[in-house]
């Protein structure tokens, strides 16, 4: 693939001593070139076939001396400019290239990136391509078809749109600080553990196709009010753990796994009629629960509803249920009101 490293058109200036304004490109300091301009890499056709050893940069600069041409080899004794953004255009683009970019991210300082550009990309963002890219605002991969793990873990986006996607792996936006809302319509597993974890300002969760809810999936996401899963039938353990959710209503959720809504310190409701088995710690520490509807609930675990200290309704189907000695442990159960449905 070739790369072609162009200056940002924005120059830099500075004003002098007298006031006037001088345009700045590159300084020199103890026999290495340094730049002042952000650089953008773009790539508008892709071989047949690359390697991580067939990829080869080559750079071209404006200096005080001119334009300087200088290759990979030539990178000691030259200090790069961040790399701000990405675009690679085209169809025929496979996952080795993001391969081959994510193991030149050193030379390419990509902890300063701003964008990523992939409009005819339909594959797979590797794991840890983008890791620890916290300027990255802008993402275009509308074809992409799966998130690998840690892919951007770290990212500065406040919004994805990533339609396709089916697949999303291990802590894949984890520590995204900004990220406000995650939609993805196609989404139909989650790999690993931790996929959204820390993401501490994400208020809205949409995922109308998954069918299994990921492990500690959204913990400590403590803005999280709407959580949209019609089709999901288990949620993991530690699923919604600390997260901001005032009302825990899943349709088709049989299965609530270990401390799937532990600590949810808003949450006041739960409505989860498909459910069969709940978790031991399950909603335990939600201090302000008030009232729980589990219709088709067979068993309740160990401190499920521990230190719920707020409970006063809970809703069974009339049938045989397992309750474990200490599911209500640190209440006082003469005043929550058991009853089956009406």
């Amino acid at each position: 693939m070739r790369f072609e490293l162009k200056q940002n058109v924005k120059s830099m200036k500075k004003e002098n001593n007298t006031g006037t304004k001088k345009t700045r490109y590159a300084r020199e300091k103890r026999g290495a070139i340094h730049f002042a301009a952000p650089f953008v890499i773009t790539s508008r056709t892709a071989p047949d076939s690359l390697d991580n050893s067939m990829l080869t940069l080559r750079y071209s600069f404006m200096t005080r001396r001119g334009m300087a041409n200088l290759s990979a080899a030539d990178l000691p004794g030259v200090d790069l400019p961040a790399t701000r953004a990405i675009v690679i255009e085209g169809s025929d683009i496979a996952p080795s290239h993001l391969e081959a970019i994510k193991n030149k991210r050193e030379e390419l300082s990509m902890n300063s990136l701003e964008r990523v550009s992939l409009p005819g990309y339909a594959g797979a963002i590797p794991a840890n391509c983008f890791i620890g890219c916290s300027w990255l605002k802008h993402l275009d991969a509308p074809a992409a078809t799966s998130v690998g793990k840690n892919a951007f873990n770290g990212a500065g986006f406040s919004t994805i749109h990533l339609p396709l996607v089916t697949s999303i792996g291990e802590r894949a936006f984890m520590n995204c600080d900004h990220l406000l809302a995650a939609r993805f319509p196609a989404v139909t597993s989650i790999t690993g553990r931790e996929a959204f974890r820390g993401c501490d300002r994400l208020s809205v969760a949409h995922f109308p196709r998954l069918q299994e809810i990921g492990e500690y999936m959204f913990w400590e996401c403590t803005s999280l009010r709407s959580a949209g899963f019609p089709a999901a039938t288990v949620i993991g353990e530690g699923a919604f753990r600390v997260t901001g959710l005032i009302i825990a209503r899943f349709p088709s959720a049989a299965t609530i796994r270990a401390a799937a809504f532990a600590a949810c310190s808003s949450l006041t409701a739960v409505d989860l009629p498909s459910a069969t088995t709940i978790g031991e710690n399950a909603f335990s520490h939600c201090y302000r629960l008030t009232s729980a509807r589990l219709p088709l609930a067979t068993s309740v675990g160990a401190r499920a509803f521990g230190d719920c200290i707020l409970l006063a309704d809970l809703w069974f189907g009339g049938g045989p249920v397992h309750v474990d000695a200490t599911a209500f442990e640190g209440l006082d159960t003469s005043q929550v009101r058991l009853s089956g449905e009406d």
